[in-house]
Order: structure tokens, then sequence, then C-alpha cells
């Protein structure tokens, strides 16, 4: 038992791979070793060539072949196992073998597994079964067990030189979680390296195995790192920066114009260059001011007189010298065609291109007269942010046939807006808005949601008192006297109801409109699986209006959010069409023709400029409205002339009512 014993411990230090500059083994007895039988994972080693360490080949018989599992170390374990019979003859077939082959015959693992030796044929050394008793050397248990051919150290070497130093002994680490167990009989298992399968190329040494952990230490999973300091508010993350854009803005004295530039002074610099403005000229002190704060090159006037020219420039020349400049006017261009000019001077960037700034034109102009620039916009290829539904409602086939490319017409209005943010949250592959147009929708239904306007509940008895200044007082939004004497009417409403079934194709009947006085829903998309998808935000018209100058991305801090840590209640209500039937008319204008939309905007624009002056009474606007609607008999596919002489003859038509009411109202 000892000479096996010793015999172990010599094979282990014969058989590593240490530098050759270590300690020789001990000497042993190759009388003794040749006379005792075989262990069951003693091999031959082959003899040829002279080896590195001058030692003779069949020295090195019975080299060790270590198994793929790892290796378990218990005291007096090989004692043991002698005893239960593990380390006597290798038995196969009933009879003792004193030699095995290596690659004849596959070797049995220790666990009575077998395992593929060697390729048929080939003779070399290998390397051990395992190895019980003391640890083996670096060469025994390291990257380099699994070489096959381990070079043997000098001659005459200590018997503990074959070991790594103390500090330099692989890490043990018990095997489960028993701690409380003896140490001489606790189970400790080693650290195998990195795993290679054995192949042709089983020479190699192993790549470097993963780094260890500290004994007793576990592997544990990283958890979440603090983003801010305890108790303080994370800062949100830095939105993308913007592309820079070049922006011509039609209609910049009013409502949404002085908005917009608001806009583009609260963004980054660089991200907006105004390249022209339009105006009617009616503020030409207001024109001026723009003109020369954001530098820009063309201004464009609807009026052309001598007189508001010349003033023009007598202002601008002021504030280039309140500003310190002498130089750097801008382009004056004037006459009712002005704004279809600057509006179709962008040229943007070829599609795909990447390069240059983004155009977009941004239709702020109110009435009809927005329909040539919304047009020479969408010819020029610019993106064209519409808030002008009038030249929509007036020519929307004309404006379906003048677009580009699918997704070239993004809304401005607080309710087309919050419907194009809403269809992002579904399918909706149709319109003008729409990038991809295949006809394919989830879509059930729009709600358009309005404020009720100022008279609210009213009955139509007390509608029949109302004056022009309790109509432009509206309770929720700040617009122009045209926007909101029809927001109080409602033909607003009708008005927007044509333009999201023209913009989303969207039949009109499946359009309902809704009050809600709080107008913090802006509108809601109802889709086909019963879920209903609604925008909120605060009234203010600065947001979609940064939406049409960077859609589909968001600009950062445009407007304050809703609070949702205080008390707040959100109502809906009906819409009592009987007391407010103009959108009922729009409806029936939607569904009947092309021109039908035309006549209904042109008449409402003659009888809410007669109810300003005094000439017609509040509920005479929608009333007459109607009778040119019923008077007219529509086109089938007009085109521009058509459109314009339909409006020219609606305009008429209202007018001629309005004198007869007027007349009947003076004889009373």
């Amino acid at each position: 038992m000892r000479g096996s014993r010793r015999r172990c411990a010599t094979l282990g230090a014969a058989t590593s791979t240490a530098p050759a500059g270590s300690s020789p083994p001990r000497s042993w007895s190759r009388r003794r070793f040749r006379r005792r039988s075989r262990r069951r994972d003693e091999h031959d080693v082959p003899d040829g060539g002279a080896h590195p360490h001058g030692v003779r080949p069949s020295a090195g018989r019975g080299v060790l072949r270590p198994g793929t599992r790892r290796l378990r170390e218990r005291p007096g374990a090989h004692r043991r196992a002698r005893h239960r019979g593990r380390a006597g003859h290798l038995r196969r077939e009933g009879r003792a073998c004193r030699r095995v082959r290596p690659g004849a015959r596959r070797v049995r693992h220790r666990r009575r597994r077998r395992r593929p030796g060697p390729p048929r044929g080939r003779l070399r050394p290998a390397a051990p079964l395992g190895l019980r008793g003391r640890a083996g050397g670096v060469g025994l248990d390291g990257p380099h067990r699994r070489a096959g051919h381990h070079p043997l150290p000098a001659a005459a070497a200590p018997r503990r030189a074959a070991f790594p130093r103390p500090g330099a002994w692989p890490r043990l680490r018990p095997r489960g979680r028993r701690r409380a167990a003896r140490a001489a009989r606790r189970l400790l298992r080693r650290r195998r390296g990195a795993h290679r399968r054995r192949g042709a190329l089983h020479h190699l040494p192993l790549r470097p195995g993963l780094p260890r952990l500290p004994r007793g230490h576990r592997r544990r999973v990283p958890r979440p790192r603090r983003r801010g300091p305890r108790g303080r508010r994370v800062s949100p993350a830095v939105p993308d920066p913007l592309p820079a854009t070049d922006v011509v803005l039609l209609g910049s004295t009013g409502s949404i114009g002085t908005q917009a530039l608001e806009v583009i002074d609260a963004a980054p610099a660089g991200t907006y260059r105004v390249r022209a403005l339009s105006a009617g000229g009616g503020h030409l002190e207001l024109l001026a001011e723009q003109a020369v704060t954001h530098d820009v090159e063309v201004v464009a006037v609807a009026d052309d007189a001598p007189a508001t020219l010349a003033r023009l420039r007598e202002l601008i020349a002021d504030e280039l010298a309140r500003a310190g400049r002498r130089d750097g006017a801008p382009e004056i261009v004037a006459g009712p065609a002005a704004a279809t000019e600057v509006a179709g001077s962008l040229t943007p960037a070829p599609d795909g291109d990447g390069q240059g700034p983004r155009a977009v034109v941004l239709n702020g102009i109110t009435g009809s007269v927005g329909l040539e620039p919304t047009l020479a916009a969408l010819r020029s290829g610019a993106t064209l942010a519409l808030a002008n539904k009038e030249s929509l409602v007036v020519g929307g086939a004309l404006v379906r046939q003048a677009q580009r490319r699918p997704g070239q017409v993004v809304p401005v209005d607080s309710e087309h807006s919050a419907i194009a943010q809403a269809l992002r949250s579904g399918r909706h592959e149709k319109g003008m808005t729409s990038p991809v147009v295949t006809g394919r929708s989830e879509v059930s239904r729009i709600i358009l949601t309005a404020s009720g306007g100022p008279f609210r509940g009213w009955s139509r008895d007390r509608l029949a008192e109302v004056t022009p200044g309790q109509a432009l007082a509206h309770p929720t939004w700040s617009m122009g006297p045209v926007v909101t004497i029809n927001s109080s009417t409602l033909v607003n409403k009708g008005l927007e109801l044509i333009e999201a079934h023209l913009l989303f194709d969207v039949p009109a009947e499946d359009i309902v409109v809704v009050v809600h006085p709080q107008s913090v829903v802006h509108s809601m998309v109802e889709f086909h699986d019963g879920a209903t998808i609604a925008q909120a935000s605060p009234p203010d018209m600065r947001l979609p209006i940064a939406l049409g100058l960077t859609w589909p991305a968001r600009a950062a801090g445009v407007t304050a959010p809703c609070r949702w840590d205080e008390a707040t209640a959100w109502t809906f209500e009906p819409l009592d069409e009987e007391i407010f039937p103009a959108v009922r008319l729009a409806r029936h204008a939607a569904a009947a023709s092309a021109t039908h939309p035309a006549v209904l905007n042109a008449a409402n624009e003659q009888c809410v400029a007669a109810f300003l002056d005094g000439r017609l009474p509040y509920l005479g606007i929608v009333a007459v409205v109607e009778e040119v609607l019923a008077a007219h008999d529509g086109l089938a596919a007009p085109t521009l002339d058509d459109v314009l002489a339909v409006e020219q003859w609606a305009r008429r038509r209202a007018d001629g009512l309005i004198g007869a009411r007027s007349a009947r109202t003076g004889q009373r």
C-alpha cells in the first residue's frame, strides 16, 4: 500500500509541466516499478526521440490522464478506493489486462462511464484518469493538463518542487453549503479551467478562464446604480438635438404666427432659421420688428399700395438703426400673390439625402386666401405645417393632388394634431398625414372635442340677443376675431370635422363631436378593439405649433404639462345640434360634393363680417349659410378655377341674403 501511494505521488511529479529550471523530483526505483502490477489508469509512453529534459521516454511509463470532471481530493481516499477494488487490475471481459494501448479501447471513467480515448492508430502518451491522494502539479490540474504530452522535469528534483508555492495554489471552495462539516471530511473540488474538447488541436494551450472570485464569495447580479443623490429628483434624459430647419412663416402677425416665433426663439440656437415672413399688412410695426429680429431675407405683404410699402421700408430702417446695423434690410414682395411666391421659395434636401436643413412652411393665414400658398408649398416639396383649415376645406381634392410624398402635411390645429398623435398608437395607413398609404386602418371613430364656446348651455332665445362683444369673449382660447366667432357658433368645429375627414380619410359619419369645457383632452381616437387613445395637454397652441415644425420629433420644454398631483375633473357632454346646427351642416356639406365645403366656408366668412359690422344678428349667421348651401348644386371634380368661381358665387349669394334680412329688419 505504501509503495502504491509513493508511486502515485512520484508519477504525479514526473508528469508535471513545471519549468525546466525547477528542482527534479525524488529518485524512484525503476525495478520496483516494473515488478509491480499496473494501476487501471497507467499506460505506456512510446519511445521515439530525445526528451527535452534529457530523460528517456521509457522512464515516463504510467503517464496520468486527467478526466474532464473536476478533481476531488480527500485524505485517505486512495486507500479506501483500493479496498473497494478500484485500484486493482483493469478487468475487461472477465480477465486481467496488464496493458492497454492508447486508442485501442475506450478507458473507463472513475464513475464507471466510458469516455473516448485518442484516435485509433496514434502512438502518443495518454493522460491519467484521475488523481487520488495529494494534489498534483500545475501540469495535472491547470490549463496544461490536456496537453497530452507533458514534458518531464529535470532529474533529482525534490518531491515538492513540482507543486506550486502555497500562494499559487488554485483556490478551493467547499462543495455545497454545509460549512459546519468537519474539516477532515469536507469534500473539496477544484475550479476547472476553460473547457475545450479534445480534438485535432489537443496540443494547443487553452484560452485563459474568467477571473476567479475570492474564497467563499458567490456571484451576484449587479444592481442598478442610483442616478442621483438620495432624496433628490432625477433629472430627465437629455433629448436628441433637433435637426436644423428652414422656416417660411405665412401670417406672421396673426395669433399662430406670433406664437410660432415664440417657439422659434425658445429653441436652442441654430435649430431654426426664418427665411421669409408673410402678412396681410395690417400690423406693419410688428412685421418690421419680426423681420429685423430674425434677420429674414424676404418679407411679403398682401397690400401693394405705395404708401404701405414706403411705411414698411421706413419702419425696417428704424429697427435696423435701433439694433445697430447699417445693412441687412430684407427684400420686400407685395401683392395678392406675394404669400404664394414665398411659400414656394424653399428647396428641401433630396429625399433620403440627410444633408442640409429641413424645409417647413407654416401656413397660419386666416381664410380661404391661404389655398394657393398651400398648393405652392406642397409643390415645392417642403413639409406643410397647416394651421389654415380653410384652404383644406375649400380645395381638399386639390391639396391631395398637390402632395409630392405621403405624410407631407402636418396638422397644426390642436384637435387634428391630437388626432395625429393618437393615431400613432395603432395602424392607420390612410390620409394625407400617414407616411405609408396602403388603405389599411384599425380606426373605428374619431372624437373631436369642443369647448362649447361662451354660450354653452344657452337657449336659442338668449342667443338671439348676443352681441359681438359677448361672442368675442372666449373662455379658454385666445384667437383672432373670425376664429373666435366661429368657435362660438360651432362653425369652427364643423370646419374641423371636414378637415379631419379630408386629412385622415375617415368618413364624416364616423366623426363625433363632444363638448369638453376644460379643453384639456383635445381629441380622441377609438380603435376597433374598443380602446380609445386621448391626447391631453393644457390649452396652449405652442405645443401643436412646435410639433408642426419638428414632426415627428418633439422639442423639449415647449409648455408645462398637466398637473397630476392636484384634484381635477374632466367632463364630456353630448352636443345639442338643435341649438348649434353648424356641425350638422358641415357633415352634410362633406357628404354632398367636393365644392359644398367651399360654399359653406365662403358664406360663413361673409356672415361673420356682417355680424361684426352689426348688419346681421347672431342667429342669422348659420341661417344664411344654410340657405346658401341649399341653393348650390355642387361639382364632382373641380379645378382651382372652379373652386374660386364657386367661392365668388357663394359670397355674392350670402351678401344678397344678408342685405335682404337687413332691409326687413330696418322696415320693422
